[in-house]
Formats: C-alpha cells, sequence, structure tokens
C-alpha cells in the first residue's frame, strides 16, 4: 500500500472538527488532481463511518436525472432497503442524511459543483437539508469539494444562505517539494 505523504497540517485541522459538539460543515478547493479526494479517505481512516459520493463528470448529453441517479447508486450500498428513485436534491440528500443520523460520520460530496450543476436549486436544498436533518448529528462532518472553485465560490460560500453554517473552507494548494523526499 501506497504511503500517504504530506498534508499532515490539514488532516490535523479536519480531524480537530471532531472535537466540536456540533456537526461540521466542511468546504474543500483545489485544482483538479491536486489530492482533495486523496486526503479525505486519509481522514476517514479516523472516522467509524465514512461515505463517499461523486458528481459524474458532465459532457453534452449529461441531466440531473443522471446525476440523480449515480447519487442513489453510490448510496444504496449503506441502505438496508432498496431505494427508489430520487427524483430532486432534496429527497435524496434527505435519504443520505437519514442513513447518517446517528454515529460518527464522515460524509464526502465529491465534485458538488458536477452534482448541483443542472439544477438551480441544488444549494438550496443542500442547506434545508443541512438545517433540518444533517446537522442534527452532532458527531457528523460533511465535506463538500470540487475543482470548480468558482461554482463553489457562487453557489456555496458567496450564497447568504450558507452564512453561519461553514465550519471550515480549505483551499489545497499543490504540496511543498520537501514534502515528497
Amino acid at each position: 500500500m501506497p504511503k500517504f505523504i504530506g498534508r499532515e497540517r490539514e488532516i490535523k485541522k479536519i480531524l480537530n472538527l471532531k472535537n466540536k459538539k456540533s456537526a461540521s460543515f466542511v468546504v474543500l478547493m483545489g485544482r483538479r488532481r491536486i489530492g482533495k479526494s486523496t486526503l479525505v479517505d486519509e481522514v476517514a481512516k479516523d472516522y467509524q463511518k465514512y461515505i463517499s459520493i461523486a458528481g459524474l463528470a458532465p459532457h453534452e448529453a449529461m441531466t440531473n436525472e443522471d446525476q440523480l441517479r449515480n447519487f442513489q447508486n453510490q448510496l444504496q450500498p449503506i441502505s438496508r432497503k432498496k431505494l427508489p428513485p430520487f427524483t430532486d436534491w432534496y429527497t435524496a440528500l434527505d435519504t443520505l442524511a437519514n442513513l447518517t443520523a446517528s454515529g460518527e460520520w464522515l460524509v464526502l460530496l465529491d465534485e458538488v459543483s458536477w452534482m448541483g450543476a443542472f439544477d438551480r436549486d441544488f444549494p438550496g436544498q443542500l442547506k434545508v437539508v443541512w438545517d433540518k436533518k444533517f446537522k442534527k448529528n452532532d458527531r457528523l462532518t460533511l465535506i463538500i469539494c470540487g475543482s470548480v472553485s468558482s461554482w463553489i465560490d457562487q453557489n456555496i460560500l458567496k450564497n447568504a444562505d450558507f452564512v453561519g453554517r461553514v465550519s471550515m473552507q480549505m483551499n489545497l494548494e499543490e504540496l511543498a517539494l520537501r514534502a515528497c523526499d
């Protein structure tokens, strides 16, 4: 198994959120192939339960229904019953929140900008489900990440819906050369 190198400071910052007595909402950004998902996978080793759901890369024929079906397919393995097809993001995110409602969880919504690209209400639905469900599990850390930083900035960080809800914002930079020795 390859050894994970570098990012100790970033790992520690995220793991420190476990000491809070409330749920955490983390926004992780950085260019493509910088190691965002790998970083979260490494952090997940210190959590009891972990789920990572990744959006599909957009293409000319991509639809919101494709993204919802993809979300359902990735969520199905942690459900004890067959999930019905999701027709909207509220239902999809609410189902995820119900499945992670208790216990220590790390939840990654990877390439969230791809998930939400086809539905203007995606950020609003995420906010509503955060307020109604996710934040009630004080042992949950929800990380959203993606390489389309402009979408995350516009739809999450500069969106009034998320004021006071983001526990941490992290922009992953390239590793220093000395970390690669």
